[in-house]
């Protein structure tokens, strides 16, 4: 089970690990409408080891479909260490996605300082 709070009331945020030399934790804004494992902010990139694997087709929010750089990274989720697909966003915000979720239930109070549960 992880469990994360709600940023300004809307935002439900969780804990990631990225893993390198040296795992560091991350906060990933749980995004639903996101349908990869994770977007990582471009300025973590550092801190991950990545492996290029190629382009991926991603639909932007206002609709528009891009060619974005697809990595393939390794991350701890949820008790388990695993290889996952990796996009970059020049936010500063990194994404978790609901291939990442499958198989959870998502739980999120919707009020500043909430709580959010995967389990």
């Amino acid at each position: 089970m992880i469990r994360g709070r709600v940023r300004g009331g809307r935002e439900p945020l969780v804990r990631v690990t990225i893993h390198r030399t040296r795992p560091s934790a991350i906060e990933a804004v749980v995004d639903t409408g996101f349908t990869g494992h994770i977007c990582l902010a471009a300025h973590l990139r550092r801190r991950m080891a990545l492996r290029r694997a190629g382009e991926v087709e991603i639909e932007l929010a206002d609709g528009r479909r891009v060619l974005q750089a697809a990595f393939l990274g390794e991350i701890s989720f949820d008790g388990r260490q695993r290889t996952v697909l990796v996009t970059l966003t020049r936010s500063t915000d990194s994404l978790i996605g609901t291939s990442l979720l499958a198989g959870k239930t998502v739980r999120v109070e919707f009020v500043r300082g909430g709580t959010v549960v995967v389990s």
